[in-house]
């Protein structure tokens, strides 16, 4: 073999390698898309949740939005869900989370003294809880469930409290 055949077979050996890479990026983009969308909700989810326990109302009823907002953005993704068979994204779940999410802001507006918006809170709540199928999707049933978090959280909160 000559040089020039051995630059030629490089050459078209490289450019092989960079279209494949090329396109094997271009086929899992969108998944790796997914993944940075649900690593930011879930810390959207709980940066929303801390601040419901520990924020002015102000902060914490924006953290609620924002994440709303984010819920919201996945939802018009739908079309993708069964395309990168996303196991973490269903109807279901978004409904659950909407479900929290609005009654900690019902009841956010509440300690305002905002109480139609909190009741229009509380029926967006019951809307989801009754869209997941919950045999009981009253506000009630939403709020023990909220609580029963909020017991989780100052639970695992004062395990982490140095000198316990």
């Amino acid at each position: 073999m000559n040089k020039k055949s051995i630059l030629k077979d490089l050459a078209l050996l490289t450019c092989g390698i960079l279209i494949g890479t090329g396109i094997g990026y271009a086929k899992i983009a969108p998944f790796l898309t997914w993944l940075t969308m649900s690593k930011t909700g879930d810390g959207m989810g709980w940066y929303a949740e801390t601040q419901y326990y520990k924020a002015t109302i102000p902060a914490a009823l924006k953290a609620q939005n924002e994440y709303l907002a984010y819920l919201a953005a996945i939802e018009k993704k739908k079309p993708e869900w069964n395309t990168w068979s996303v196991p973490w994204t269903t109807e279901q779940l978004l409904n659950y989370d909407r479900a929290i999410t609005y009654a900690r802001i019902a009841a956010l507006e509440g300690r305002e003294g905002r109480a139609t918006d909190a009741e229009q809170s509380w029926l967006k709540a019951e809307k989801a809880a009754t869209a997941i199928g919950w045999k009981n999707p009253s506000r009630e049933h939403i709020l023990q469930i909220v609580t029963a978090k909020e017991t989780e959280f100052r639970k695992s909160e004062e395990k982490a409290q140095p000198g316990r």
